[in-house]
């Protein structure tokens, strides 16, 4: 068995959808919808995919009072301060700016513009 998808509640997960292919390159495979406007994008590798949508059951959660740690997305890139910048100008706000780890890693925290947390890391060594 493998993921499909994740699934997050935003509050306008339409315009999510929207931020997350222009600012970090994904795709749309699927869009719903009044009410819910679910929306389907899946990374750069077309393998992951994230599920966004507004269930009315309920509200989203309050990404922006959660310490990252809770919850985040991660994802790789090569140059991180041009992630940061390119992402801060399209309305990330900066969590971390860039840290290198012990084991060399660097990591930088965004969030993106509802609150939810992204983390960008640069490898010495990949792991998948």
């Amino acid at each position: 068995m493998r993921i499909e998808h994740f699934a997050l509640q935003l509050e306008d997960p339409a315009a999510a959808a929207q931020w997350y292919c222009r600012y970090l390159g994904w795709t749309i495979k699927m869009g719903g919808e009044a009410p819910a406007f679910a929306h389907f994008v899946a990374d750069g590798s077309g393998q992951v995919m994230l599920e966004i949508y507004k269930n009315l059951n309920g509200s989203a959660p309050d990404y922006r009072v959660m310490h990252p740690m809770q919850l985040h997305i991660a994802m790789t890139a090569d140059d991180l301060v041009a992630v940061r910048d390119r992402l801060v100008a399209g309305g990330a706000k900066l969590e971390q700016d860039v840290t290198t780890l012990g084991n060399g890693d660097q990591v930088l925290m965004l969030r993106d513009p509802w609150g939810l947390p992204l983390q960008f890391v640069k490898r010495l060594k990949s792991i998948i």
